[in-house]
This record gives C-alpha cells, sequence and structure tokens, in this order.
C-alpha cells in the first residue's frame, strides 16, 4: 500500500462508515457518482491506499485479509 494512489487506474475514497465496514470485512454498496465501472479499485482513506476492493453492480466486494480484521470502535470515551 506504499503506492500513490494516483499510480492506479480505478480509486475510491472510502467514507469514515465504509472504512469500518471494510477493516471488518464486510461488503458495502458504492457511491455510483464516484466508481461506475465494475472491476479492482485501490481504496483509499484520508487519501492514503488501505487495500483493494473489487466493484460488482454497485457492491464492493472486500478483499482485506481475514487475519488483519477488526471491529473499530466508534464511540469515544
Amino acid at each position: 500500500m506504499a503506492a500513490n494512489p494516483t499510480d492506479f487506474k480505478r480509486t475510491y475514497a472510502l467514507t469514515t462508515t465504509e472504512w469500518a465496514q471494510y477493516v471488518h470485512g464486510d461488503t458495502f454498496m458504492v457511491d455510483v457518482s464516484q466508481a461506475q465501472d465494475n472491476g479492482w479499485y485501490s481504496l483509499t482513506m484520508a487519501e492514503n491506499g488501505v487495500g483493494f476492493g473489487k466493484l460488482v453492480n454497485g457492491q464492493m466486494k472486500n478483499f482485506y485479509p481475514k487475519g488483519l480484521r477488526f471491529l473499530p470502535q466508534t464511540e469515544v470515551k
């Protein structure tokens, strides 16, 4: 993930909610104004590469490694 996101043909900027779903291992529906073509995408968060996903008919399939998945804490105590 050290490559610059601009080096990829297709990139998709994750929202905070989408990022939480991604690192948990879930699939999610994408904003079609950002990603329209089916295929592989470099996923970014805050302009940094975080992983890869495959877009199939508006749904981003998750390819985050199973051993690294976690449930992000959304509330600050």
